[in-house]
């Protein structure tokens, strides 16, 4: 979700590309594309024993093991990018990230989680510039230009609610003295753990 597709990922060429071989040495949206890759075959593609068994030849598991320099790493640049010439040529037969299937659908829920986050965020920080408080806006609709419809209706209503809430039910007075409740003092805080004697007490005092 955070770089380009793997399928658009152009190998590293020593001494022209860059004059390293390392994978931490390469740009991040480079780093990410190649670590994509890896993960959408081992994550959406069946595998028996290990990934490497699986989707690497014998002749390139041996070449890593004896000429790779991060070998024993978790990242490497020569195994990643032998996992994605084998994730491009999956991807150009149209066996991998296909539309409909498990690995579009968590594409898409990560991107609204994504969305929400940000939208989230957004109203934070209009919360923290109006002191706390968060103002809606709406946007007029079409179909409601014209019409005598009142969208945003007065929260004190003068019709009885046959639902108690905190405008007909909750005394100002009380709602007052929740909201302007003074802090715990720090001799009152502690982190509760299930062998604790207070929170035993507790834990049974709601039981009975």
């Amino acid at each position: 979700m955070y770089c380009e597709p793997a399928h658009l990922y152009e190998e590293v060429e020593v001494d022209k590309t860059t004059s390293q071989t390392q994978y931490f040495d390469l740009p991040i949206g480079k780093r990410r594309q190649l670590y994509r890759a890896y993960q959408e075959l081992v994550c959406y593609k069946p595998w028996k024993d290990s990934p490497d068994e699986t989707f690497l030849t014998q002749e390139i598991q041996q070449t890593l093991r004896n000429v790779d320099p991060e070998a024993e790493s978790r990242y490497s640049l020569m195994k990643l990018e032998a996992y994605q010439r084998v994730y491009k040529a999956l991807w150009l037969a149209g066996e991998v990230a296909q539309i409909g299937s498990q690995w579009h659908r968590d594409n898409q829920y990560c991107y609204t989680m994504h969305l929400t986050s940000l939208h989230n965020s957004d109203i934070r920080v209009d919360r923290s510039d109006n002191k706390g408080i968060f103002t809606a806006r709406y946007e007029t609709a079409d179909e409601l230009e014209d019409l005598n419809i009142e969208v945003r209706p007065p929260l004190a209503d003068d019709d009885v609610s046959d639902v108690p809430s905190v405008l007909n039910f909750l005394p100002p007075d009380t709602f007052r003295g929740i909201l302007q409740q003074a802090p715990p003092a720090m001799s009152d805080i502690c982190i509760a753990f299930l062998l604790q004697h207070s929170w035993q007490a507790r834990e049974e005092m709601v039981r009975w």
